[in-house]
């Protein structure tokens, strides 16, 4: 079984990119110049995004049968009682049917 924890995160931990920039930024700034080598297809291929709870299934599903107990999901956009909402009512309640997941709240 594998545990799907969320939690809302703020701007004090720092900003972060993934690709091929591993590291934390210090500013804004920084972020926003590193940002502007990243395209949407560069975030797409690498992150589950958008409204489509098969996705986002599938994607859990795949850390699951690797090996993974533990996934965090992390919303980065402004509408975050949407994503709880999203995760509450499409996305736990599917995987818990399936006796792969229980979920934790942060």
């Amino acid at each position: 079984m594998i545990e799907i924890g969320y939690k809302l995160c703020s701007e004090e931990h720092g900003p972060k990119i993934t690709g091929e920039l591993t590291q934390e930024l210090p500013a804004p700034a920084h972020f926003e110049q590193a940002a502007r080598m990243i395209t949407e297809d560069d975030i797409a291929e690498s992150v589950i995004c958008g409204s489509d709870p098969d996705q986002h299934i599938t994607a859990i599903e795949e850390y699951a049968e690797a090996g993974y107990d533990h996934v965090w999901i992390h919303q980065i956009g402004p509408d975050q009682e949407g994503f709880f909402e999203f995760y509450e009512e499409q996305i736990i309640p599917k995987l818990r049917r399936s006796k792969m997941v229980s979920s934790t709240h942060a």
